[in-house]
């Protein structure tokens, strides 16, 4: 990702654990599911942008958790 061109956009979700999609599969996670669905948005319209969605979600930690943790 350090080497990514100007056309590769991340997106980093915070959260706890609704965030962190407990109990799915990875591809499952809603953070998997709105990269793919992006990148889909991206090809049928011709764009030629990529998307990666980073899940920094964490059980049992809230918001004020992940700021003072990030």
């Amino acid at each position: 990702l350090k080497s990514r061109d100007n056309n590769h956009k991340l997106i980093c979700a915070f959260g706890g654990s609704c965030c962190f999609s407990m109990g799915t599969y990875e591809d499952e996670m809603w953070t998997a599911k709105l990269e793919q669905k992006l990148n889909n948005l991206s090809a049928s319209n011709g764009m030629s942008s990529k998307y990666t969605v980073l899940n920094f979600g964490m059980m049992g930690q809230t918001i004020l958790d992940q700021i003072q943790t990030y």
